[in-house]
């Protein structure tokens, strides 16, 4: 309910007055839980945080061959997006804002994240399938890609193949 008046409103444009009263309770009793709008969108973003479901994720890609893995990859990344499509569509308009309303450093979030999925990236590159580079690359290209798509409500399966094409071949012409 309060993510949901975010998302219409955006957080800098909603007050703890009007979470109340989408609520049906008392302004006060916002106040003595949380004691600001801070306290409120840190314990919003703490109930529907969507670095756990990518830390599941990553764990799951653990010994999967490349082409497999980087299709679940994109297959769950976009489930995720769907499934906490608000926070998602949050977190991408406080990484535009020019003065962030969050009390969560975006950029932190990024990190853990893309450093919990790397660790695939590497196993792959010390396996054989990948040649080195940094594994953030590839997936900053991925996530960007499913995250475009899941902000403008467009299907990502459409798409999973020529991503995983790309990862694994690039897009130089084939020798």
């Amino acid at each position: 309910m309060t993510l949901e008046l975010f998302v219409e409103r955006g957080i800098e444009h909603v007050t703890m007055a009007e979470v109340a009263t989408r609520a049906g309770v008392a302004p006060g009793l916002l106040y003595h839980y949380f004691g600001n709008k801070d306290g409120l969108l840190a314990a919003v973003f703490a109930a529907a945080d969507p670095r756990d479901a990518f830390a599941g994720l990553a764990e799951s890609l653990a010994g999967q061959p490349l082409s497999a893995g980087l299709r679940e990859f994109c297959v769950r990344a976009a489930a995720v997006f769907e499934e906490r499509g608000d926070v998602v569509r949050i977190l991408f308009r406080e990484m535009l804002a020019p003065e962030p309303s969050l009390p969560i450093g975006i950029a932190d979030i990024q990190e853990e994240v893309l450093g919990n999925l790397a660790r695939y990236f590497t196993d792959r590159i010390e396996a054989g399938e990948l040649r080195p580079h940094d594994p953030r690359v590839p997936l900053r290209l991925l996530i960007s890609g499913i995250l475009v798509l899941g902000v403008t409500r467009q299907p990502v399966e459409p798409w999973v193949d020529g991503f995983v094409d790309i990862i694994i071949n690039g897009i130089g012409a084939q020798e």
